[in-house]
Parts: structure tokens; sequence; C-alpha cells
């Protein structure tokens, strides 16, 4: 899909290509190539210039940084990541909690 996507010049199509293979990717633990698409779709984001996009780039690289082991690091992120979907009014992923993010918020500052 990426070849595709890179052949009739469709940056969003593109995103969504490297989010695919990311995926797979970091199920199968090829982290380096895994790395080149998360980087790939961090570039996409900022450059389209969609709110949902960024969100969805900056929710894989926490997950990464999670699954990397860098704990303290994801949490940061996370943080700003709430930060993000609040002020571009993106629905978050801590469900019902109104306090989560306020929580998370306070901890990426302090």
């Amino acid at each position: 899909m990426a070849a595709l996507a890179q052949e009739i010049g469709d940056p969003l199509l593109l995103f969504h290509a490297h989010n695919n293979r990311l995926l797979g990717e970091v199920w199968v633990g090829n982290r380096d190539a895994a790395d080149r698409d998360l980087a790939a779709m961090e570039v996409l984001a900022a450059r389209l210039r969609q709110p949902a996009l960024e969100a969805r780039a900056r929710t894989m690289r926490c997950a990464h940084t999670l699954l990397s082991g860098r704990l303290e690091d994801a949490e940061v992120l996370i943080g700003e990541l709430a930060q993000y979907q609040e002020k571009h009014g993106l629905p978050g992923w801590w469900g019902s909690d109104p306090e989560l993010p306020a929580v998370l918020r306070a901890r990426s500052v302090g």
C-alpha cells in the first residue's frame, strides 16, 4: 500500500500505509522498520496538519515508548497527548474518567 501511495502521490494513504505496516512490524518484533515507519508517520502528520493524524502519530509514539521500556518518558508523552487531544476536541482514550487527563497533564509538567 505504501508503494501505491507513493506512486499516486497520496500522502494521506501513505500515512495509513505506514501506520498499518508499523503495527505488523511491532507484532513481529522488527524494531528498526517500526522506527522508520513511525518517523514517516510523524513527518506526514506534521505536513498534513490534521489533528486526528497528529494524535494518531502521537498515540503510536506513546505505545512505542512504552514497549521500549521507557516508562517515565512514556508518561510524559501520554500527558502531552491528552493535552493535544483536549485542545483539538479529539476523543481521548481515557473513556469516561474526566479526571485522568488532568492527572496526566500534572505529571507531564511536574
